[in-house]
């Protein structure tokens, strides 16, 4: 089916932009995973570039009452 490819052409497209960006910025490391679809989120989050860096949210650790470790996972952010 014609639209069908059509549509995977603009997900690879995406793909090697990406791939394109991270090379730019000084990445060497391969893109592991690129999910679908691609948000906006996901496209800045993958490229790596200095505005992703600056706002990427790390989890936090800490330890409840039992002293037990946990960890707080960002909720607006991916990995």
């Amino acid at each position: 089916e014609p639209p069908l490819f059509l549509g995977a052409s603009v997900f690879f497209a995406l793909r090697d932009a990406v791939v394109a960006a991270r090379k730019s910025n000084g990445i060497s490391e391969p893109l592991v995973d690129f999910p679908s679809p691609c948000t906006a989120e996901v496209l800045r989050l993958a490229c790596e570039d200095s505005l992703a860096k600056i706002s990427k949210v790390e989890p936090k650790i800490f330890q409840n009452q039992n002293g037990e470790e946990l960890t707080e996972k960002p909720w607006a952010l991916r990995p």
